[in-house]
């Protein structure tokens, strides 16, 4: 699998950074924060299906209006390069499960990174600051400055 630079292949980007660049989790400094770290990556962010369907489901959990959330997920797939999973991740992510002991869903996140070439996900929650499986993990604060 070919690496290189997170510009260059690109930064798969989490939920957790979408629903605070939102202001779903109501913590100012956290949606600066993704928002900032959005910016930085705007042009080389992957969005993987998983990721709009989390979104929409914690918008709506949050009292967006359906037809908004809509909306959302419409104009994030039109800006934003989207991938999506196939028959083989589901068994790469339960190799990372058992590998780096890491849930079913972020398996999921970092299997599909994999497949996609991608050298990093951004997270808010992830082991940010490290390297699992060859993929390394981003903080939002770590790219919040870096337009």
């Amino acid at each position: 699998m070919k690496r290189g630079s997170a510009e260059s292949n690109g930064v798969l980007v989490d939920t957790n950074v979408l629903i605070a660049a939102r202001g779903f989790d109501r913590d100012p400094v956290a949606a600066r924060s993704a928002r900032g770290a959005l910016t930085a990556v705007r042009k080389c962010g992957v969005l993987p299906t998983q990721v709009l369907a989390a979104y929409a489901a914690v918008a709506i959990r949050h009292g967006r209006a359906v037809l908004l959330v809509r909306q959302d997920v419409v104009d994030l797939a039109a800006t934003w390069r989207i991938v999506g999973p196939d028959s083989d991740t589901v068994p790469l992510a339960l190799e990372g499960v058992a590998r780096y002991v890491m849930s079913f869903w972020d398996a999921m996140l970092w299997a599909t990174a994999k497949q996609h070439d991608l050298p990093a996900i951004l997270s808010a929650d992830g082991p940010t600051g490290t390297t699992v499986g060859g993929i390394s993990y981003l903080s939002p604060a770590s790219l919040e400055n870096a337009t």
